[in-house]
């Protein structure tokens, strides 16, 4: 039923706007209010103007229609106080932790074409670190029956016994099932899944919609990682030709999303048939050596899970 317009006060639709955790459109506070009559519209519109004026609401991005509540508080950076020492220690395969350093809540993307070895790196990266540390890993595609025998493949010394570490099935919404491991480490009872440094690997983030708002996904799972690291796989488009798109700049380095999708990331790497190469790197190990742009070449074994024959490649771009 339709408030009276003297009870649409300038506090209760403050109180409105206070609830909202993002931006909302005015047929929500409509909704919310039941307003229906052109006066009482006008009265919400003109109300939330007032509050643009007093620089609590703005319109988002010019929108007409669509609000945000103004954040102004202030969130106190403490550098000084920090150990200039601390480091994640994470293990890569190709010996990529020689060469870039991880930090605790650091994120490192890896692009891949399909069929080119992007799961196989997955799982070697939770193979190197399933003894350091609670390894959490995230399988959007792979069978059962398939996990098992590429993990017994590049590890077999896990054949009769408890792996160590945890694998779930899941698709999307990875910020929100990484803020649930807690809950569900005190459910079952597992403390190592209540711990703040777990590794967290994900293969893979499947975009359905737009693809360059992948960079929103890499903020959730960033946002909920706390004191670990995750690796996050990514498909990526097949490598087009010039001749292929003549009047396009052709950067095939990236996954689906484009540069979009190396936003906020520590580490970017690129799998390529048979060639890997690293995109992006915030920290060298060695601040002389620089890594991006460093490729190697490969081969996989019969299983499709272990790397072999791995060289460094020194001559001109593939």
């Amino acid at each position: 039923m339709e408030l009276p317009l003297e009870n649409l006060t300038k506090g209760k639709l403050w109180t409105f706007v206070e609830m909202t955790t993002g931006p909302f459109h005015l047929r929500d506070i409509y909704s919310h209010f039941d307003a229906q009559s052109e006066r009482s519209k006008a009265h919400i519109r003109v109300t939330l103007s007032r509050f643009c004026a007093e620089g609590i609401l703005k319109t988002l991005d010019g929108k007409d229609g669509i609000y945000r509540r103004v954040d102004s508080a202030l969130k106190t950076f403490d550098w000084e106080s920090v150990d200039e020492t601390l480091s994640y220690d994470l293990k890569l395969p190709f010996g990529l932790h020689t060469l870039a350093v991880t930090e605790p809540s650091d994120v490192v993307m890896v692009a891949g074409e399909k069929n080119a070895g992007k799961t196989a790196f997955m799982m070697n990266c939770v193979k190197e670190n399933m003894y350091d540390r609670p390894v959490v890993f995230f399988n959007s595609e792979t069978s059962p029956r398939r996990v098992k025998s590429r993990m017994y493949g590049i590890a077999p010394e896990l054949r009769g016994r408890k792996a160590p570490f945890f694998v779930f099935w899941e698709r999307e919404n990875f910020g929100d099932k990484i803020q649930g491991l807690k809950a569900e480490g005190r459910r079952l009872g597992v403390a190592e899944l209540e711990r703040r440094d777990k590794f967290i690997v994900i293969d893979y983030v499947l975009l359905h919609e737009n693809p360059y708002q992948v960079s929103r996904h890499i903020d959730d799972i960033l946002a909920a990682i706390e004191d670990g690291v995750a690796i996050i796989a990514l498909q990526k488009p097949k490598r087009r030709t010039q001749s292929q798109q003549p009047n396009k700049n052709i950067n095939d380095d990236y996954g689906y999303g484009g540069a979009y999708s190396a936003f906020r990331t520590s580490l970017y790497i690129t799998i390529f048939p048979n060639r890997l190469k690293i995109v992006h790197c915030k920290e060298p190990r060695n601040p002389r050596i620089h890594p991006e742009n460093k490729q190697w070449t490969f081969d996989m074994d019969d299983t499709g899970t272990v790397f072999a024959n791995i060289k460094e490649y020194k001559g001109e771009p593939i």
